[in-house]
């Protein structure tokens, strides 16, 4: 969701408006929540080395945003495409 097959990025494809991030008071994040439109969009993880993400931060995630899907993408997939 991060860069499709052409290569776009999150910062060509939408407004800045539409890109945010989410922290709880526990710590757990995800780095780029994408609203689509109102209540709608995704959610994206980037990871250094490809690290697998806190299961718990993304369940907490996916509880409170369950219409928000999550997914992860290495941090070479960002600076592929620079």
């Amino acid at each position: 969701m991060f860069l499709d097959k052409n290569g776009i990025h999150l910062i060509r494809k939408y407004s800045i408006e539409q890109i945010r991030f989410w922290r709880t008071s526990e710590n757990y994040e995800v780095d780029f929540i994408v609203e689509e439109s109102f209540g709608k969009g995704f959610a994206l993880e980037l990871k250094w080395n490809n690290q697998k993400p806190h299961k718990k931060g993304f369940q907490k995630f996916m509880e409170t945003y369950p219409e928000f899907p999550i997914s992860q993408s290495g941090i070479e997939d960002f600076f592929k495409y620079i």
